[in-house]
């Protein structure tokens, strides 16, 4: 590998298929400038989190599996920079000049859509413009499905509208989200569905309320889990009355052990319908039965490699 570092520059997150199609890209220029090093770098926030904080849009991957998955993407290296208020503040060229003095980087590869810099430059030509002595700018091809290119944007949006299917198409790979498992009321153990609560970050995207098909990782070893996002409109509270909040709940299915307190992440495979009031316990507990049988048969798919499929 030569000393030569050429490297890409955006917010990455969900590290999707369209972020995957740009770091191709960004090897293949990496071959042919003699093999350099490949580096992606990111920052630990959304720049809306310090410009404009109430337009901040949701995070599809916290920083960890962020750089894990670009580090799988096949880049050499990640540099994840704060977002502080210097960073907000320098100029594209000055970002530039940061990376070449102190990475040595001296190629960008910037994605179709993507702007960095206080200035915010538009269009390929004014990167090339401003670009710093020694720093070559080029601007990478988008991945097209159905005619529209693939985006975060367009990922927030279907798992907010409950289009899990699409969202997943786009990602690649199942919605994963994280976090801590904190105590609930137990009212599932009691009909014999016993659940994890899971507190997650604050800023995370959340597929729409309902009920879904997914898989729990526990201390590195996964199980299927039914989980249900929402309101919990018939057992919340005794009133009859919905949550006030929408939680997130997994039954994990064949799981016996004392999780409280340990972190799980949970892999949206299927959803598999809408949250709904059931007139009684017993009519409750006969669809978890179902909706178990269902998570089961979505996981046995996904296990035979009949996954990930959409509309787009």
């Amino acid at each position: 590998m030569s000393d030569k570092i050429i490297a890409s520059i955006g917010t990455f997150d969900g590290v999707h298929r369209g972020h995957r199609f740009l770091l191709d890209q960004l090897r293949q220029l990496a071959r042919d400038n003699g093999d350099a090093t490949v580096m992606a770098v990111t920052f630990d926030r959304h720049p809306l989190a310090l410009i404009a904080p109430e337009r901040q849009p949701a995070r599809l991957t916290p920083n960890d599996l962020k750089q894990r998955l670009l580090l799988e993407a096949g880049v050499d290296r990640v540099e994840i920079f704060e977002f502080d208020r210097q960073v907000k503040e320098m100029t594209a060229g000055e970002f530039m000049a940061l990376l070449r003095d102190r990475y040595g980087v001296t190629r960008v590869l910037t994605g179709y859509d993507n702007s960095f810099g206080s200035d915010r430059p538009h269009g390929i030509e004014q990167y090339r413009h401003i670009a710093p002595d020694g720093v070559t700018v080029d601007v990478g091809l988008p991945l097209i499905i159905n005619d529209i290119p693939v985006s975060s944007t367009r990922i927030r949006r279907a798992l907010s509208e409950g289009n899990l299917a699409d969202a997943n198409l786009m990602l690649g790979r199942p919605y994963r989200v994280s976090g801590t498992v904190t105590h609930g009321q137990h009212l599932g153990h009691r009909l014999g569905f016993p659940t994890a609560n899971l507190q997650i970050p604050p800023h995370t995207q959340v597929p729409k309320n309902g009920v879904y098909a997914a898989t729990a990782t526990v201390d590195s070893k996964s199980y299927p889990a039914m989980v249900n996002i929402g309101l919990r409109p018939t057992v919340e509270p005794s009133t009859g009355l919905s949550a006030p909040t929408p939680t997130i709940e997994a039954h994990i299915i064949d799981f016996a052990g004392d999780i409280y307190g340990a972190s799980l992440s949970l892999d949206f495979i299927a959803r598999l319908r809408d949250e709904q009031r059931f007139p009684s316990l017993d009519a409750l507990t006969a669809q978890l039965n179902a909706d178990r049988r269902a998570t089961l048969h979505c996981i046995e798919n996904w296990n035979l490699g009949l996954g990930i499929s959409g509309k787009l």
